[in-house]
């Protein structure tokens, strides 16, 4: 728990808050296609995640790239039995380079990743730079494809 809670302290020391105007939207995300995950994650310490994935994420092609419009997020407890509302919430917004709403934004390997903070959205670079730029597929860790 201290470790999370470090974490997010370094976090809000350079985080920059992110006009979602535009972007693909995160309304009722909970209804979404869910897949459960506990245990050691760097950068979400060993809590209960749950990841939801939209519809245009759900017709990723188990290879290559997620498609503009694919959206991530991870509700995350620091408890393994995490319940109620979770500790922090990620996203992850695949966008279009040629999309206008991406004009200014800080795209990593054409992600923004965000945490939401006090109901803004607030961009921290460190999500790429120190995890997703390796993650085996197109910055996620996970297939998130249908079967």
């Amino acid at each position: 728990m201290r470790g999370a809670a470090i974490l997010l302290l370094l976090l809000g020391a350079c985080g920059d808050t992110v006009d979602t105007t535009g972007l693909p939207p995160l309304d009722g995300y909970r209804d979404w296609a869910a897949f459960e995950f506990t245990g050691e994650v760097p950068g979400h310490g060993s809590g209960r995640r749950v990841v939801y994935v939209n519809d245009v994420g759900r017709m990723y092609g188990h290879a290559g790239r997620y498609r503009p419009g694919t959206v991530i997020v991870k509700d995350i407890f620091e408890a393994e039995d995490g319940t109620g509302e979770p500790d922090y919430i990620s996203v992850m917004r695949k966008i279009a380079g040629d999309d206008p709403a991406a004009e200014g934004l800080p795209l990593d390997g054409g992600w923004l990743f965000t945490l939401i903070e006090d109901g803004d959205e607030v961009y921290y670079d460190f999500c790429w730079a120190r995890c997703h730029q390796a993650a085996t597929y197109d910055g996620a860790w996970y297939d998130y494809g249908a079967p």
